[in-house]
């Protein structure tokens, strides 16, 4: 089981929607100070069901919606949409992609959908956050070299390093 892609729109400095597909091996996220790699970390939180603001670093949840700049309006909702490979089955689903999608509106209205049908908090969390319970062996992966490539762009990037044989 593995992340295989999020994707954000909306949600804090990604006014914008961004995707990030992740392939198996190591993926770091690199960028300039301000460029939103922790933000990346909050929408992945956030997503699986996180309910403090404090826990995605805010005052309160609507400040996770896009507030908007000089040169560009605030929008109305943030989505945060996160794809697990579940090919290993590990996670109570017959599925081979579970999508978990997390919507919040500056109404304070939000939705959760699970594969991508509207579900409660706990459903579509409970069965991403299962997958850090299942048992695991006990043997540490040698974790492969990683190249990222610098980006002067003010988005982070994403370098994947290829899985090791």
């Amino acid at each position: 089981m593995f992340l295989k892609r999020l994707a954000i729109k909306g949600f804090k400095s990604f006014a914008d929607q961004a995707v990030l597909d992740v392939e198996p091996g190591v993926t770091v996220v690199v960028g300039p100070n301000g460029s939103g790699k922790s933000n990346v970390v909050d929408a992945i939180a956030w997503v699986l069901g996180a309910q403090a603001p404090s826990a995605v670093r805010s005052q309160k949840m609507d400040d996770v919606i896009f507030a908007g700049t000089a040169e560009r309006a605030a929008l109305d909702r943030a989505e945060v949409t996160l794809t697990i490979d579940n090919d290993a089955r590990l996670l109570p689903i017959d599925v081979a992609e579970v999508t978990i999608s997390r919507t919040l509106l500056r109404t304070g209205e939000s939705e959760y959908s699970l594969n991508p049908r509207p579900t409660s908090t706990a459903s579509a969390t409970s069965s991403a956050r299962c997958a850090a319970s299942c048992d695991r062996s006990s043997a540490r992966p040698r974790l492969p070299a990683v190249t990222a490539t610098w980006s002067a762009s003010s988005a982070p990037c994403a370098a994947t390093a290829p899985p090791s044989n």
